[in-house]
């Protein structure tokens, strides 16, 4: 959290796309619900997402950064 509370980051990894997949269809009605919120939701990818997880994250319009 930010010093005044107003920026929470959360970092999480991920052995591959399909354990992102996974992970979204376990808990992606809470995501529902924090976008729900408001204050936006910024989305940084790590990695060489495949073609199934670049759909199902299209809407957050992640910022991609593929591995050099």
């Amino acid at each position: 959290m930010s010093a005044d509370e107003s920026k929470c980051v959360v970092r999480e990894a991920y052995a591959d796309s399909d354990a992102v997949l996974a992970h979204l269809g376990a808990v992606g009605h809470l995501l529902e619900e924090i976008l729900g919120l408001g204050g936006g939701v910024e989305v940084e990818v790590f990695g060489n997402p495949s073609e199934a997880l670049q759909e199902v994250t299209a809407e957050m319009q992640p910022a991609v950064y593929s591995y050099f």
